[in-house]
């Protein structure tokens, strides 16, 4: 109980302590899972539909909808102190963002989807330092267990506006 929309994804904390939750009703919920007692609501512009927690546990990053500029509908990625809730970045994107990962180190994070694009931001200090296109929506994202590889699943083929062929892209995070 607790979101007033559908929930469109949910992520434990590394340490397992709180269980997080994404919502169309535009907030994202931190639970002490165990107690069923909430610990943190935080509030966007618009729908959140992607969450993870950074390895550390340090950092919670939720993704989704941000309010719109000249008619073009914006997303980010916002990242919050666990410690405090205090807003640390706001990593700008456009749509939304469906899926985001960190890297194992805790270095990167990865997000995006809606509009094709994948940036990669540092995470110390919120910089894009690189983006991966896609000729269509992505859905999701993982990082390999060393850190050396993004996947990211897309539709490799359209037949009338229908994915008829779906694809997976590797994608080398050092280069």
């Amino acid at each position: 109980n607790g979101h007033m929309g559908i929930v469109w994804g949910i992520a434990f904390s590394p340490d397992g302590q709180m269980l997080a939750s994404v919502s169309s009703d535009k907030t994202a919920k931190v639970w002490d899972w165990r107690t069923g007692t909430l610990l943190k609501s935080l509030d966007f512009p618009g729908q959140v539909v992607s969450l993870g927690f950074s390895p550390d546990g340090r950092t919670l990053a939720v993704g989704g909808v941000d309010e719109a500029q000249n008619q073009i509908q914006n997303a980010a990625i916002w990242t919050y102190s666990v410690s405090s809730w205090q807003r640390q970045f706001k990593l700008s994107e456009y749509l939304d963002i469906p899926a985001l990962a960190y890297s194992p180190d805790g270095r990167w994070l990865v997000g995006g989807g809606t509009s094709r694009n994948v940036p990669i931001w540092r995470t110390s200090d919120g910089t894009s330092v690189f983006t991966l296109n896609h000729s269509h929506q992505v859905s999701d994202i993982a990082i390999s267990p060393d850190g050396s590889t993004i996947a990211t699943a897309t539709c490799q083929t359209t037949t009338n506006e229908e994915c008829t062929d779906g694809g997976i892209w590797l994608w080398d995070l050092a280069t």
